[in-house]
């Protein structure tokens, strides 16, 4: 009789090995319209072992959420329009999360930018419904998913393979970071606490680690043919 009552309070609570629940992969939203957020809500809310944990609409609010809730992955726009490098702080955190960016702007630097931040996937805003799920799903299983839209695909894959190759040093990445988004010397040595001198330095070595003859070589290179 206790068999029984076992075998009926097993059956009721639905566990057995092919019943199992799929483990549910957390996420953070981080965009900051409120109509892209409501549009990835519809979009990937009821896809099966996805739970949505939250929302920010800024970095601070990101990273906050991050340490809070601990998603398994954040789904994020990096122009947040309050400051650079969300990709790069939420690698940062005691227990980074995969980072899938999710962005209109796949434009050479934009892409470099994220690769080099560590970003685990990029999925351009132009692609169809189908694609994010699918990207959500191979992010999570630790795939580096790359879907650059249609502009200018091979050239954009090119530029992160070249940087993923290239033999950086941490403060040189920060260099190449900011100057793939433009900001001259000046800026960037007040962005991060140096001297002009030294960002010239470094500036040099990372133009000749990747190849490229000028700082004007590297940022007009998606034009070239």
């Amino acid at each position: 009789m206790v068999g029984v009552r076992f075998f009926v309070r097993v059956a009721v609570s639905g566990w057995c090995p092919e019943n199992r629940e799929v483990p549910l992969v957390r996420i953070l939203l981080v965009d900051r319209q409120p109509a892209t957020r409501l549009g990835l809500r519809v979009l990937i809310g009821d896809t099966k072992g996805v739970e949505m944990v939250g929302e920010a609409a800024n970095t601070d609010e990101a990273l906050r959420l991050s340490e809070q809730l601990g998603p398994d992955l954040v789904i994020v726009d990096p122009d947040l329009g309050d400051r650079i490098g969300v990709c790069g702080e939420l690698k940062a955190l005691a227990r980074p999360p995969r980072v899938l960016v999710y962005s209109d702007d796949n434009s050479r630097e934009s892409v470099a930018a994220a690769s080099l931040a560590g970003a685990d996937g990029f999925v351009h805003k132009g692609t169809g419904t189908e694609v994010l799920p699918e990207a959500v799903r191979k992010t999570c299983a630790g795939e580096r998913v790359w879907i650059l839209g249609p502009a200018e695909p091979h050239s954009e894959t090119t530029l992160r393979a070249r940087i993923e190759a290239a033999k950086l040093t941490p403060r040189e990445k920060d260099i190449l970071d900011l100057l793939l988004k433009r900001r001259t010397n000046p800026e960037i040595a007040g962005h991060l606490h140096v001297s002009v001198n030294t960002v010239r330095t470094h500036v040099k070595n990372v133009l000749k680690e990747l190849g490229a003859g000028s700082r004007r070589e590297l940022l007009d290179e998606r034009q070239a043919s």
